[in-house]
């Protein structure tokens, strides 16, 4: 049962334009003028911002998804190309996510069994594969952060807070809840859940038919989801 539940509500409005640099740049920066936070200012990626304030899991894991999200509009919001923006995107996601543990979840076995140089490249890859996913996945509009509550502990012990947020866009809306895992007293993302769909059992599934196309080479699955 969930406990300590908190409630919420910053509300940020904004419209971005996926090919369009200039409406996604003044986005983006609107983004960021509402909540206070300065780009470089603070960061999800910063080993202070992503620690568990004494023992309060839900307050730290709010204000962290907070953060990613702010670290992802700080991107938006710079100039440069494509692929810059890309790479710059993935390595928020690379630094906010709980790579290995979702290497160990998703991939099983297979994880147990790998080399570790191999288990770096994995998680590596997993910041590109992540941008890709996300940032189409959610629909460009309204964002709220709507609920945070306790969600008891992982399978390894470790305390679990979700954090519940909603993109309202022109068209469709996205209940997304995030995962938080307290690891060693630092926060990571462990799942993303868009509405229903589950983003570590979608990708679980996906990489389970990547390894099988592939012989279960692992260094397949890599060069696959890194694009």
């Amino acid at each position: 049962m969930k406990t300590d539940t908190c409630n919420f509500s910053h509300t940020f409005s904004f419209q971005i334009k996926m090919f369009r640099r200039a409406s996604m740049s003044l986005a983006a920066g609107a983004i960021l003028a509402l909540s206070g936070l300065l780009p470089g200012e603070v960061s999800a990626q910063n080993s202070a911002n992503s620690q568990l304030v004494g023992r309060d899991v839900v307050g730290s894991a709010q204000r962290f998804v907070q953060l990613v999200i702010h670290d992802g509009f700080s991107v938006l919001a710079e100039d440069g190309d494509a692929d810059t923006r890309r790479g710059a995107l993935s390595a928020v996601f690379d630094g906010a996510f709980a790579g290995a543990e979702i290497g160990r979840l998703a991939l099983g076995d297979q994880w147990a069994s790998a080399a570790p140089a191999a288990q770096t490249r994995f998680i590596a890859a997993l910041g590109d594969h992540f941008a890709d996913l996300i940032s189409s996945s959610l629909p460009m509009g309204r964002f709220q952060i709507f609920d945070a509550s306790d969600a008891g502990v992982s399978d390894l012990g470790d305390p679990m807070a979700e954090v519940v947020t909603v993109f309202v866009g022109d068209n469709a809306s996205t209940r997304v809840v995030w995962t938080v895992v307290a690891i060693d007293d630092h926060l990571k993302v462990q799942d993303i859940t868009f509405g229903r769909r589950s983003l570590l059992e979608s990708q679980r599934d996906s990489f389970a038919a990547i390894l099988a196309r592939n012989g279960g080479s692992l260094e397949e699955l890599i060069a696959e989801i890194a694009g």
